[in-house]
């Protein structure tokens, strides 16, 4: 049973010479590692030597073998990183393509910018006949658990696009190992810059940017090199370039103006549209769990998603009616707009098996976090009535010391 559930694969002994026959033709394989002056990093080599006279041949076996192995990554987004030197790119690890349904944010949101990078993937020629740099920057913004990162990988599998994370803080990428990088990208694809601005550092403001502020002191030597990156690569066509922020106004002008970051959206904590969303997809009505043949309907969770009886996410079955009314009331506990969708999520996560322990759970919950925030907020107001006082004390002070001097 374990066998039938694994492709089984073949790989050949390092450095020895293989054989085998495709198609009537002989092919040599030798598995060896490409030497170079890094210590620390290998990277493998397969050497193929193919004997036919037909210069075709090496296409033909190309596409046997991605109709082979191809199917596999037709549902799979890879997420690519730089190498330890920062030379060329490498695939750091793989996510299933997300259904659009299983995001849950704002239509305006979701279907704006999806629409909005299918033009733009459609439309190259209108680009190059206007002379215009064909790319399209998307900056994200808001409080973070919003959903910005899932949003992106949501349209990384719709749009059929691969995603390339550059990291910025990573020590030793400068304005060189950017540009290379950035001529290695394929022509359609996602490039990835995470929490910007933390990328960057100084009073508020992005450096490596014409006319952007100086640091006022390093720290250490670690940070210069970080500095000198330029947000906007001198390559790239092509490319659809997503950057995240979880502050806004620490990101300076010259970084978010059109050119570079085309698109700004703004993520904000989750409304109760969101909060029913969230609640009807961890407690579906029965009527979603469909069987295979009807799985191509809208709104239906296909049959193999469906917990077993027996597993301990299962939940108790619903009727229409029901998942409608526990959701509704879900959200008419949760207050507008004051919790992201990352933390109602955990919330649920803890009360998965039953609805109705769910929303009398997270009636405590919502209780407890409106105390803290209240008892929080009445903290602040405290201490800032006390530094108007102390304030106010040192100016009068400094009135009276001024009157006796004259």
């Amino acid at each position: 049973m374990f066998l039938k559930k694994r492709k089984l694969t073949y790989l050949p002994v390092y450095k020895a010479e293989h054989w085998f026959r495709h198609r009537g033709v002989w092919i040599s394989v030798i598995w060896g590692k490409e030497e170079n002056d890094h210590r620390y990093e290998v990277k493998e080599q397969l050497t193929l030597k193919i004997f036919t006279t037909n210069p075709g041949f090496v296409r033909i076996l190309l596409q046997d073998a991605k109709r082979v192995y191809g199917p596999d990554d037709d549902d799979m987004v890879y997420i690519c990183s730089p190498n330890s030197y920062n030379e060329y790119w490498q695939v750091s690890s793989s996510r299933r393509k997300r259904p659009l349904e299983s995001i849950i944010l704002e239509p305006e949101i979701k279907d704006v910018v999806l629409d909005d990078a299918k033009d733009f993937l459609e439309n190259e020629k209108w680009y190059l006949d206007r002379g215009i740099p064909y790319r399209r920057g998307y900056l994200l913004y808001g409080v973070p658990g919003s959903g910005k990162t899932s949003l992106i990988h949501l349209l990384a599998g719709e749009l059929n696009l691969h995603i390339y994370v550059i990291p910025l803080a990573k020590k030793g990428l400068d304005d060189s190992s950017l540009s290379n990088l950035m001529a290695e990208l394929p022509k359609r694809c996602i490039a990835l810059m995470k929490d910007i601005d933390a990328a960057f550092k100084g009073s508020g403001k992005c450096l490596g940017i014409a006319g952007s502020e100086e640091p006022e002191d390093d720290e250490n030597d670690k940070n210069k090199d970080k500095d000198k990156v330029d947000p906007e690569p001198s390559s790239g066509e092509g490319c659809i370039l997503f950057a995240t922020t979880n502050r806004l106004a620490a990101l300076d002008d010259a970084l978010c103006r059109p050119g570079r970051m085309d698109v700004h959206v703004e993520f904000q904590n989750a409304s109760k549209w969101q909060a029913k969303k969230l609640f009807g997809c961890f407690f579906p009505s029965t009527s979603k769990f469909l069987g295979d043949e009807d799985d191509k309907v809208a709104g239906a969770v296909p049959k193999h998603w469906q917990p077993k009886a027996t597993s301990r996410f299962a939940t108790v079955p619903l009727t229409d009616e029901e998942a409608e009314q526990y959701a509704e009331q879900f959200s008419e506990v949760i207050p507008e707009r004051m919790f992201s969708i990352a933390t109602l999520q955990g919330l649920l996560l803890s009360h998965k098996n039953k609805p109705w322990d769910a929303i009398e759970a997270s009636k405590v919950w919502v209780k407890q976090q409106l105390e803290k925030h209240e008892a929080s907020a009445k903290e602040e107001g405290q201490k800032g009535q006390k530094q108007k006082e102390e304030e106010q004390k040192k100016t009068e002070g400094k009135c009276k010391r001024d009157c006796h001097q004259r």
